[in-house]
């Protein structure tokens, strides 16, 4: 603004000056007027170059002075905002700041946001994750996750199943130990641990099957049952030369073994459980009647995992046991258990015709050997 009003100024004063020129020529002949034009030009020229000096060196304009800018600040008013906005971080002037007038010191307020709780945001992930057991676990933490998830009801039956494995493996061990491939029996050796087979038995009694065993597991406990209590009446009378020397040929009839409170003798085991639960006349191959012309005892304990296996190849077995029975395709001479039962095997020529290599002929003559009762000792 000053350079305008300078510039003006230098014009102003070059007019004046060419008009006194102009009127001394009039007056003077010696005096030579200046073209009009020309001094306008010059004047011009001359106020340009003013105008180009001042710029330069006087055209700058002075910062406002901090006392007006602080005069400023305090008279602007600073609204709070009505909502701070979620997440929104305060900002704190340093003293610096305030007293250098970048801020106010005073009058300005700030506004902290609320305190709120920040949730996490739902992800699709975690709807698939909503009852997953976490995917690192060290096996201990695992083993008790898995105990807590057990009812009472699981757990006895648990407890219940671990205590027959251990005693079905005591079981075994008898029966490898006094027992050969044969079927013969060391019952001196079984007496001199009858505490085990009575331990055995008595455990047996306490922990009779349920209804959700299975049906191998459930015979193949019977089965058990039948041939330890066997074993305990030869060693409990032993040394005996024939169990038809016992309860006067009757002991199958005495109930002597308690299984779950109740009082079932070896017939009961064999005939109104095994035989009339199960049908299968394979039965009669995998329980013992310590007799020498009875189905040897198998030297191991039978379990839910043996259980087929064993109904087949002792079946087979005996069948082809020249000592029990004498088969060719015309003729059958066979074991007393078939004509005791004959009910259980049903044609009987088809049923023999299964287990052997000899080709039956259904119009085979069957006849039936005599039974010997000697002790199957060895």
């Amino acid at each position: 603004m000053k350079s305008i009003l300078l510039a003006i100024s230098v014009l102003t004063t070059m007019s004046c000056r060419a008009e006194d020129r102009n009127e001394a020529s009039l007056n003077n002949p010696t005096v030579e007027p200046i073209a009009k034009e020309t001094e306008v030009k010059s004047d011009i020229a001359e106020a340009n170059i003013v105008l180009e000096t001042t710029a330069s060196t006087t055209d700058t304009v002075e910062p406002e002075s901090t006392t007006e800018k602080d005069e400023s600040l305090k008279s602007t008013k600073i609204e709070k905002p009505k909502k701070p906005v979620q997440g929104a971080v305060k900002f704190v002037p340093t003293e610096q700041a305030v007293e250098e007038g970048l801020l106010p010191d005073e009058e300005a307020v700030i506004a902290e946001p609320e305190e709120m709780t920040i949730e996490e945001p739902y992800k699709a992930s975690d709807k698939a994750n909503i009852g997953e057991k976490p995917k690192q676990e060290n096996a201990k933490t695992q083993d008790v996750l898995n105990k807590e998830l057990i009812t009472p009801k699981e757990e006895e039956k648990t407890a219940t199943e671990d205590v027959l494995a251990e005693l079905h493996d005591t079981w075994d061990k008898l029966l490898s130990k006094y027992v050969n491939n044969q079927g013969g029996v060391n019952y001196a050796g079984m007496k001199s641990e009858k505490a085990k087979l009575n331990a055995y038995l008595q455990t047996l009694g306490e922990n009779a099957p349920s209804s959700d065993w299975s049906k191998e597991k459930t015979m193949a406990y019977w089965i058990n049952v039948y041939n330890a209590a066997t074993v305990k009446l030869i060693v409990d009378n032993y040394p005996a030369s024939s169990i038809m020397d016992l309860d006067g040929g009757k002991t199958w009839d005495v109930k002597r073994i308690n299984i779950g409170g109740k009082s079932y003798s070896l017939n009961n085991v064999e005939h109104d459980i095994l035989r009339a639960k199960y049908k299968d006349a394979r039965i009669h191959f995998a329980v013992n009647c310590a007799a020498q012309s009875c189905p040897k005892l198998h030297n191991e304990a039978w379990t839910a995992e043996n259980l087929e296996s064993n109904l087949e190849n002792l079946t087979r077995e005996f069948i082809n046991n020249k000592a029990a029975n004498q088969i060719s395709s015309q003729s059958l001479q066979l074991s007393k258990i078939f004509e005791w039962y004959a009910g259980d095997f049903g044609d009987i020529t088809a049923y023999i015709d299964r287990y052997t290599d000899v080709d039956v002929s259904s119009k085979a003559k069957v006849s039936y050997n005599d039974y010997d009762w000697a002790l199957n000792k060895q």
